[in-house]
């Protein structure tokens, strides 16, 4: 945790003074995670929930740095209903930090290009809830909680791989974005839970 503090702390610092474009990002998400639990996997249903923050861009003229900070809700559905309970959706909120290197192709002049790239994302969990959909109408929320314990339900840290395709068009950019996940973040040992997040984003460069 400390060692992801500093690096967002070291991230915010310097990114006003190295980047030259700043810029701002919107987004949905469809999320959900792959369940391990004894070898066999468990399905879960898909999680419709949003992303906004901070982007940043290096430029280059052909190779160029995107990091972007940004507040992500990630989580699942559980179908698994009960006497009461229809369905479980659970939502993790990270504080996430991810660095694409991107390829430029040109088109339409020098300002305008297609992006495709990768790189490395690691976030942090601020909230962690589930919500039950009851039965017979209404819902109830419930906190998880969060450590490396194995009495906890979610780990705080995640990290894995941003997959990046966009557009910048002039100050406006289009992009999807697919987070493999790579960590495990339950601290259960019996199971292992590993994010996976498409997202469908809009941002403007000032």
């Amino acid at each position: 945790m400390k060692h992801l503090s500093l690096l967002l702390s070291f991230f915010l610092l310097t990114s006003v003074s190295v980047f030259s474009q700043v810029g701002m990002q919107v987004g949905l998400n469809t999320t959900s995670y792959r369940l391990t639990r004894s070898g066999s996997h468990e399905s879960r249903g898909m999680n419709f929930t949003y992303n906004a923050g901070l982007v940043f861009r290096l430029p280059g003229k052909k190779i160029c740095l995107q990091p972007s900070l940004l507040y992500s809700m990630k989580g699942a559905i559980n179908n698994n209903s009960t006497d009461s309970v229809l369905k479980y959706i659970n939502k993790l909120g990270y504080l996430e930090l991810s660095v694409p290197i991107l390829v430029k192709v040109p088109f339409a002049g020098k300002k305008n290009t297609f992006d495709f790239g990768v790189g490395p994302y690691a976030g942090r969990l601020i909230t962690a809830f589930s919500k039950a959909q009851l039965l017979y109408g209404g819902s109830k929320t419930t906190d998880f909680k969060t450590g490396s314990a194995t009495t906890n339900d979610f780990k705080n840290m995640d990290y894995g791989l941003a997959i990046y395709v966009g557009t910048r068009f002039n100050h406006f950019n289009i992009n999807f974005t697919y987070d493999l996940g790579l960590y495990d973040v339950d601290p259960n040992t019996n199971r292992s839970i590993k994010n996976r997040c498409f997202s469908l984003n809009m941002g403007v460069f000032f």
